[in-house]
């Protein structure tokens, strides 16, 4: 559905000066900032609010262009209702398995929500199949197509913009739920990215964000033992390929999303509770024990291993950490004192 991108202007504000934005017509439209004067047009319906300056960030998107998040192993075609479904299935069956419970879909009815790191459109869709409006933010084309995609392919009402995870085109506190989801981990400023998210959201607003974790194989002893079995088991597409090949824990993260990433950050918990100390934490879990790609001659691993102990290696071993999390005013963060060690 084609958004009022004039009435839109209730959620928008300038990503870099935070200024209050003027809709004006033509074409499809365009939005400029009445304090800096920054223009940022709508193209095929998503309005553009990136600006790419950064080298890393030139990087990291041709990158994600390349092997944007599930596209590249899609097998139907993009953007179809066949591609929407196989995407419920490869989030079901293999990535969230056993979290999809957090994502509280049942709770979000009314609800403006907010997806940062949208990706190939999961959450939006889901969220807007479930009542709430909301708005996916990615920095990549192709996942700010196939999120737009998702919303014309079952008609649904939501908002898609092109925009840079630290520096959200989102006035303060008009969110009631953000969801990010594996991403903030994959921007030049991880600190930056979670402060825009606790921004944006209304006071007593809800999060779940997920980051890398350390593993448990993150010593000297048990890594070459890991990687080791990596190089026998894993057969994964060239794109995302890597990570058995890696010589130390930075590179793991890094080359989990393929060889050609240039960001991928993972935090020890001490880490993660400060990073996320502006907010209330309610709970915390792990998940991503993905299998797909693991295999012991012809055979998946994923096709012989029980799910009752899938689910054991995920609950205990999963990548991810997954915070549930609310904007309390009566935080203290510890933010200020945090230094990014990793890059």
């Amino acid at each position: 559905m084609i958004a009022d991108f004039e009435k839109c202007l209730q959620y928008f504000a300038c990503p870099y000066c935070k200024g209050d934005l003027e809709f004006i017509r033509g074409n499809e439209g365009t939005y400029i900032c009445r304090k800096c004067d920054k223009k940022y047009p709508i193209i095929d319906s998503i309005p553009r609010f990136i600006e790419v300056d950064k080298e890393i960030l030139n990087k990291a998107k041709d990158h994600w262009e390349n092997s944007p998040n599930f596209q590249y192993e899609a097998k139907s075609q993009l953007y179809s209702k066949e591609y929407y479904e196989e995407q419920d299935k490869w989030r079901e069956m293999d990535v969230d398995p056993f979290s999809l419970h957090e994502y509280q879909f049942n709770q979000i009815q009314n609800k403006i929500i907010l997806d940062i790191g949208c990706g190939s459109g999961w959450v939006i869709k889901s969220a807007a199949k479930n009542g709430a409006f909301p708005i996916g933010v990615d920095f990549s084309e192709k996942a700010v197509l196939s999120t737009s995609g998702a919303l014309k392919a079952y008609n649904l009402e939501g908002l898609v913009l092109q925009a840079d995870a630290e520096y959200l085109p989102i006035k303060s506190k008009v969110i009631e739920r953000v969801y990010s989801i594996g991403v903030l981990h994959h921007i030049p400023d991880t600190v930056l990215g979670i402060s825009e998210a606790y921004r944006v959201l209304k006071d007593n607003g809800t999060g779940f964000i997920s980051l890398y974790g350390k593993l448990f194989f993150f010593n000297p002893i048990l890594f070459p033992i890991a990687t080791f079995f990596l190089r026998l088991l894993l057969k994964a597409p060239a794109i995302r390929d890597g990570i058995q090949h890696t010589k130390n824990y930075d590179e793991f993260y890094r080359y989990m999303d393929g060889h050609s990433n240039p960001i991928g950050r993972w935090y020890t918990n001490e880490e993660l509770s400060c990073l996320f100390s502006e907010f209330r934490i309610i709970s915390q879990s792990k998940s991503h024990f993905p299998l797909r790609y693991l295999k012991i001659g012809s055979f998946n691993i994923k096709n012989v291993m029980p799910r009752i102990i899938h689910k054991i290696l995920e609950r205990h071993f999963g990548m991810m950490r997954n915070y549930q999390l609310l904007k309390s005013d009566n935080r203290k963060s510890s933010l200020s004192n945090f230094q990014e060690k990793k890059t």
